[in-house]
């Protein structure tokens, strides 16, 4: 019960930030001149800060925030959280009537204005308190602080500097794209291509083939994502690397994701003078995170085979076989080659999937030995809950195969060879790889960094919940994946065995497939 009133409560706290942030801002432009109308402005920045601020704290306080989470979760009385609830609601309700006061009501004399202004703080204030009370007690609250002063004060100079930070980068952006612009020109020039260039409208290319190099395609969204990874990176390996030399990591990083992203609209320029369409609809689609993830995964292995950054003196010898390895590497192949297939395939029918599904199922083969148990087992309740986990996957699912259009043009035999290669793919192989990283790795190594030793049926509610989230945002169809995730979760959860969830997944991916095949072999008919 605890848990769903905490999920409930997260829910609920994301449907009020999402849905009453009403725009005020065009109806209140007649009271710029006012002292409030600074804050009332940037209400959203300053809500951003506030989150990430909140986030970054838990991360520097996650010892003293667990410590106070498990000393409060004996003693939560549900009578007062319901209360505060209530309350809640409440004041989540006026904070709607406030803003929609405010959107009706134009310009405001000064002193409605202020009145205005005020009441929104305090409101405001009371609907963030009477959520955070209805989460956890007061006393969660104050002994998690009072163990925590200097960390909430870094966590919010932390919160409030990286939402400054994102304002500076959009002031950047310019100068960022002319750096950018100048160096495809020079790569250009080195190549020995004949050159195409408009600054005024940031075009550059051959006489084949130009690009216009947009505010966001400068780099800054690589640049982003290479800095968020790392940071997490070195804060996760923190015990491994050494400090302060990892530092280094983080301007490595800008610079070599930077200088990717101009080889990327360089390599963009010559493969459309010569193939426009998969440059537009492949190369421009999947280079971008090829380079980020060769840049990401690069970085990592450097950082642990040089002594600057990793404290192991000989990190070659020094570890055994990784634990991780059997459950992470076969979907990290398949993610991989389906990638890189997919820049050359895009839109079209992916004629390199069978080497998908051979390297794929080849890392399975490889590593079946170092399983602690059957990945795989037939069990009349595991194919029942895959065929439940079906049916939001058949609702959401496209109406059209997306193998059915291209089949017409492959010879009968090619085409036949393909489908097969597909259903062993959906069925077995996929399956297979998503359940041993998802929840034979994932869910278990939230429970505990030793993950290994950690049962199926102990795992709480969080880790099965995130590693499900995360499962879905891996499919286009995430809301159904999201809810499949779970369920293949609690079919590994119900005996204790990772092959209940594999034969619940491949049940839904066998439904999912027989759905689409009668489509596709239709076309191939004389």
């Amino acid at each position: 019960m605890a848990q769903c009133r905490t999920a409930l409560l997260v829910l609920l706290l994301a449907a009020e930030i999402t849905h009453l942030g009403l725009p005020v801002l065009s109806s209140l432009k007649g009271n710029s001149g006012q002292w409030w109308w600074l804050p009332v402005a940037n209400g959203r920045a300053i809500a951003e800060a506030v989150l990430c601020a909140s986030f970054v704290i838990v991360l520097l306080t996650w010892p003293a925030f667990v410590g106070e989470l498990r000393a409060n979760l004996a003693h939560l009385n549900d009578t007062d959280r319901n209360r505060w609830l209530a309350l809640h609601l409440a004041c989540a309700t006026l904070f709607a009537g406030w803003l929609w006061i405010g959107t009706s009501s134009g310009q405001l004399p000064p002193l409605l204005g202020t009145l205005w202004f005020l009441s929104g703080v305090a409101i405001s204030t009371a609907t963030a308190w009477s959520w955070c009370a209805a989460l956890l007690p007061f006393s969660f609250w104050c002994g998690w602080f009072a163990q925590s002063r200097g960390s909430f004060a870094v966590g919010a100079l932390i919160g409030f500097t990286a939402r400054a930070a994102g304002y500076l980068a959009q002031a950047l952006w310019q100068s960022l794209r002319d750096s950018t612009f100048s160096t495809v020109v020079w790569m250009l020039r080195v190549l020995g291509e004949p050159i195409v260039i408009d600054r005024s409208q940031s075009l550059v290319g051959t006489n084949r083939f130009t690009v216009s190099i947009a505010p966001i395609c400068s780099g800054f969204e690589g640049i982003g994502l290479i800095v968020v990874f790392l940071t997490v990176y070195l804060w996760y390996s923190r015990k491994e690397l050494r400090f302060p030399h990892a530092f280094l990591l983080l301007p490595i990083g800008i610079a070599t994701i930077w200088f990717f992203n101009a080889a990327r609209i360089t390599a963009l320029i010559l493969i459309g003078g010569h193939f426009s369409r998969f440059a537009l609809l492949g190369f421009h689609t999947v280079a971008g995170w090829i380079f980020f993830n060769c840049t990401a995964i690069g970085l990592v292995i450097a950082s642990r085979r040089t002594n600057l950054f990793t404290k192991t003196e000989n990190p070659r010898l020094a570890a055994t076989a990784n634990p991780a390895a059997p459950y992470l590497v076969p979907l990290i192949i398949m993610l991989a080659t389906s990638m890189i297939s997919g820049g050359f395939f895009a839109q079209c029918l992916d004629l390199a999937y069978p080497l998908t599904v051979l390297l794929t199922g080849s890392a399975l083969w490889i590593y079946r030995r170092r399983f602690e148990n059957p990945v795989c087992s037939f069990n009349w309740p595991a194919v029942l809950l895959g065929a439940i986990a079906a049916i939001p996957l058949l609702i959401l699912h496209p109406q059209s195969a997306p193998i059915e259009a291209d089949l017409l043009s492959l010879p009968r035999s090619l085409a036949v060879t393909w489908i097969a290669f597909w259903l062993v793919g959906a069925i077995i192989i996929t399956p297979l790889a998503e359940e041993l990283a998802f929840r034979g790795f994932l869910m278990r190594r939230m429970a505990s960094f030793e993950f290994q030793n950690v049962a199926y049926d102990k795992v709480t509610v969080l880790p099965i919940l995130t590693s499900s989230i995360l499962y879905g945002l891996l499919h286009h169809n995430w809301v159904a994946s999201i809810a499949s995730g779970f369920i293949y979760a609690l079919a590994a959860r119900r005996r204790n065995r990772l092959a209940d969830a594999t034969s619940a997944h491949m049940t839904s991916a066998a439904i999912i497939a027989c759905s689409y095949l009668p489509a596709a072999m239709g076309h191939l008919r004389p």
